[in-house]
């Protein structure tokens, strides 16, 4: 089976934008931000619909950065009126065809926990140190989704030796 990468939501958007023009634009005109997310996520739906016609798509997993290693790159609540809900639709039919689906999303997930796994995901990653604690998310959220990671991107994958890399995976 194929785990299959569907595109950028929030990323997309201010990808296209400009990230310093989407933060103006999320304040001057709220509607052509939600438009093009609305655009982003009925394309990635429909994306998304010709993939499950195909048996060999075994999970979809989903890029989708939103934090910064400080913490969410725009006010959660952006998030949650223009993001989540496609999040949610990009689940749901995941679900219904019988396949997982998980985020991938660099930074401080912390803010962003509760509502992200509130979302249905199956999975989450990268849960980068020092930021993020994987053992506390497992604690609190395990029972309700897998976590993946736990590797230092900067220090250990960037800097490291072979060994520090083996060490770490390993811890």
């Amino acid at each position: 089976k194929l785990l299959v990468q569907l595109g950028y939501i929030f990323m997309g958007a201010w990808q296209i934008m400009g990230f310093e023009n989407y933060c103006y634009t999320l304040a001057d005109d709220p509607d052509l931000v939600r438009d093009l997310t609305d655009w982003l996520g009925s394309s990635q739906l429909a994306v998304l619909e010709m993939l499950l016609q195909h048996d060999c798509v075994g999970t979809i997993w989903l890029p989708d950065d939103l934090c910064y290693n400080s913490g969410p790159m725009v006010a959660p609540a952006v998030y949650r009126r223009l993001v989540y809900p496609w999040y949610v639709r990009i689940v749901e039919r995941c679900h219904q065809a019988g396949i997982p689906v998980g985020l991938h999303s660099d930074g401080d997930l912390r803010r962003l926990l509760p509502e992200l796994v509130a979302c249905g995901f199956d999975a989450m990653h990268p849960f980068e140190p020092p930021m993020n604690d994987i053992v506390a998310v497992k604690k609190e959220w395990g029972h309700r989704i897998a976590v993946a990671g736990n590797i230092d991107l900067k220090k250990t994958l960037c800097d490291g030796t072979p060994e520090d890399v083996r060490a770490e995976v390993r811890e």
